[in-house]
């Protein structure tokens, strides 16, 4: 939910107090939320070698950026949380868009690389996975860089691409 607007004074505070933070005072977002993609990912691209890791893979569940933050344990959760709240709304748009095309495309990833069973997994992971990971690290590319306000990272040929596209 939503906080009301604050005060241009109390944006001001909510700035300083993101500078000596990991939370970007520009965008008001963190690239904390990142290790959630990125430990999948990991986990994704060590599946050809490593194939009887699918079982762990197929625990991970998207989450959303306050609920990440909630069972981090960081010291600056709130803090996250509360700035998250106050993202410019286009900005925020751009993020939580890009945000659900990556959980989108891990699990269907994930329903795929479940279909595949039997002697021939290894051969099948190796021909599958590597694709799709470098979309999903092109999407994570531009998730960090509407985090670290460089542009709103939206790429409208790859978003069109990725919605279209059937890993």
């Amino acid at each position: 939910m939503r906080q009301p607007q604050k005060t241009q004074d109390e944006m001001a505070d909510l700035q300083e107090r993101l500078r000596d933070s990991n939370v970007n005072e520009h965008s008001f977002l963190a690239t904390d939320y990142l290790n959630h993609f990125n430990e999948i990912l990991m986990l994704i691209e060590m599946l050809p070698e490593m194939p009887e890791m699918a079982e762990e893979l197929f625990e991970w569940q998207p989450k959303s950026y306050e609920q990440h933050f909630l069972d981090s344990g960081l010291p600056e959760a709130g803090l996250a949380i509360e700035a998250y709240s106050h993202c410019l709304p286009d900005h925020r748009e751009t993020f939580d868009l890009l945000v659900s095309i990556l959980d989108e495309s891990i699990l269907q990833l994930m329903g795929r690389i479940k279909a595949i069973a039997g002697a021939d997994a290894e051969s099948a992971y190796k021909r599958l996975i590597p694709d799709a990971v470098a979309e999903m690290h092109e999407t994570l590319n531009q998730i960090n860089a509407v985090i670290n306000a460089r542009g709103n990272g939206l790429d409208q040929d790859h978003i069109d691409q990725l919605i279209d596209s059937d890993f």
